[in-house]
């Protein structure tokens, strides 16, 4: 469930399995703003105690899908929480046409979160148009598949991937970065 990391930091992991057996997971990261409304980042799947838990800390305003590859459970939360402002990479309006209305992310943090973090567009991969956040409340960096940090365990295709992708064992782009 939410592991709490700093004050108004926490993170849920979940499990992704992509083909081939590929199990390298994935993170949501939730950030409580100073108008205690939620910034949550990389929207996973939901079970009834997760939105319960993200519920108690506070009305989640803005979701926000950080790449062209994070948006899988975007729709899922919107449901959930119809208030939030959807927020996405720049590749994705036209990659799905149900969030062709939403903010896009660029250099320039919106007022909503502007006070609470700084985020930077990295350009040079447009296939995957990653916007970087940076919470300066806990002094995190918050990246999606920019950066990796993985120990290198699971099955032997999980393995496998991470080795040849350049990933085990270190904080580090992975090769296709």
């Amino acid at each position: 469930m939410l592991r709490n990391l700093d004050n108004d930091l926490w993170v849920v992991d979940h499990d992704m399995r992509m083909p081939g057996g590929i199990d390298i997971g994935t993170r949501t990261t939730l950030v409580r703003l100073s108008d205690g409304g939620l910034f949550v980042h990389s929207p996973g799947p939901l079970s009834p105690e997760l939105i319960d838990s993200i519920n108690d800390l506070g009305p989640v305003r803005h979701l926000v899908a950080p790449n062209d590859f994070h948006h899988l459970y975007m729709e899922e939360n919107a449901k959930v929480w119809p208030e939030a402002r959807i927020h996405v990479s720049a590749g994705l309006p036209a990659k799905r046409a149900d969030l062709a209305g939403a903010e896009v992310l660029g250099d320039q943090a919106p007022g909503g979160w502007a006070a609470d973090l700084e985020q930077v567009f990295m350009r040079g991969a447009p296939k995957v148009n990653e916007v970087v956040f940076y919470h300066s409340g806990s002094r995190t960096l918050i990246v999606t598949d920019l950066a990796f940090n993985l120990a290198g365990g699971g099955s032997i295709m999980t393995r496998l991937f991470i080795g040849i992708m350049g990933m085990a064992g270190r904080f580090t782009p992975s090769r296709v970065m």
